[in-house]
């Protein structure tokens, strides 16, 4: 059995009461930021996810240990804010998190479930692999592997060293011919925007601009709509501390938009765009990404976590992949059909992933029904 296993379990479907305790355990737990009090509270904050949150809490001898999450509708246990989270996972304290054994995983999800009345089928998304470069003992319950990858760069000590170790040379020749050419039409200049106003004008606009280009490609489309992009402009713009927000300006307008997330040393990369049209020629999301590694590497970061997604330009300069795994599992005959419609999806979306020309078709698909019903009309799994 693992090191000080829970011993009381309790349930709180309100945030704000256990909000000096859950700003304490993350001090030192196993998480990501998507396990923050900041990150959730910002989640429930919006009256459609608070209404069917559940916080399951797991004490030692009356100290809080472990938080869970959660949601339950229609008798199916998911993650909380998981239309928003790159990872999910409870929150757990170290030294719980490095002791857990596979049985005491079965146990706590035992204890869980019976907290929250039995919900007939869970439906965990995304579990990363690793947390903090250990396994993640949850990520193994219920595994189905999940077909989208995460990716990672290690950042240098020096930046100028680097640079040339992060692009060859014909890449750093073209770059600079892209920014002399973006220069020519007026004064480039990439920043970190500070004001409060500014950094939720421009995440809106970052999330604007990706919404177009995810439905341009067909891919599935979580920032359609302007209240889920308003719920992550308001973490940007409320959280300084944990948000980092860079812009590529052409004569003072933004062309390109990056938002960041950081707690705990732990640096994501959670969104990026650029402004369609005749300056996304010269890669302006590429010339402030790296501005982005830049400023990580000068402030001192080990790691720049690129996270969710195969976009080419991930892999093309990231170092470290992580899979990500989902838990589904029926616990009676009601969930039944909603683990076999998930694990169908599942299987669907890796073949589509694993064939080139089949991915190429689907999109194509995808992209000319939204042209005909809208965005945001489609399912997509892509």
């Amino acid at each position: 059995m693992a090191v000080g296993m829970p011993d009381e379990w309790s349930v709180e479907r309100s945030i704000a009461p256990i909000a000096e305790e859950w700003r304490s355990l993350q001090t030192h737990a196993a998480g990501t930021p998507f396990q923050t009090y900041e990150w959730v509270s910002n989640i429930v904050a919006r009256p459609q996810e608070a209404r069917d949150a559940f916080f399951v809490l797991g004490r030692t001898a009356g100290k809080l240990r472990i938080i869970f999450a959660l949601v339950v509708h229609e008798g199916r246990l998911t993650w909380l804010g998981e239309t928003w989270n790159n990872y999910n996972m409870p929150l757990v304290a170290n030294d719980l998190f490095d002791s857990l054994l596979p049985a005491d995983v079965d146990d706590i999800w035992q204890k869980v479930r019976e907290k929250l009345g039995h919900p007939s089928a869970s439906l965990l998304r995304r579990n990363p692999t690793l947390v903090g470069g250990k396994p993640n003992p949850f990520a193994g319950w219920a595994r189905v592997n999940e077909p989208t990858g995460a990716y990672s760069l290690a950042l240098g000590s020096d930046w100028e060293s680097f640079y040339k170790q992060l692009h060859a040379s014909s890449t750093r020749k073209t770059l600079k011919k892209k920014r002399k050419r973006l220069e020519q039409d007026g004064a480039l200049a990439a920043k970190r925007i500070d004001d409060p106003a500014l950094i939720h004008e421009h995440v809106l606009l970052m999330l604007t601009w990706k919404s177009q280009q995810l439905d341009a490609d067909g891919r599935r489309n979580v920032f359609s709509s302007a209240s889920n992009r308003e719920v992550i402009a308001r973490f940007a713009a409320t959280h300084l501390k944990q948000s980092r927000v860079y812009a590529l300006h052409l004569n003072g307008q933004p062309i390109a938009i990056s938002f960041l997330i950081e707690a705990e040393r732990h640096l994501i990369l959670y969104q990026m765009a650029y402004l369609s049209g005749p300056t996304a020629r010269f890669s302006p999301g590429k010339l402030l990404l790296d501005h982005v590694i830049e400023m990580g590497v000068r402030d001192g970061h080990p790691e720049l976590d690129l996270s969710i997604g195969d976009d080419l330009y991930k892999r093309e300069i990231c170092d470290r992949s992580m899979e990500l795994t989902n838990s589904i599992k029926a616990h009676s005959l009601a969930g039944i059909g909603a683990v076999a419609r998930e694990r169908i999806g599942t299987t669907f979306k890796a073949l589509i992933k694993s064939n080139d020309a089949i991915l190429h078709t689907v999109l194509k698909i995808n992209s000319l029904r939204r042209i005909l019903l809208g965005s945001g009309s489609g399912n997509e799994a892509i």
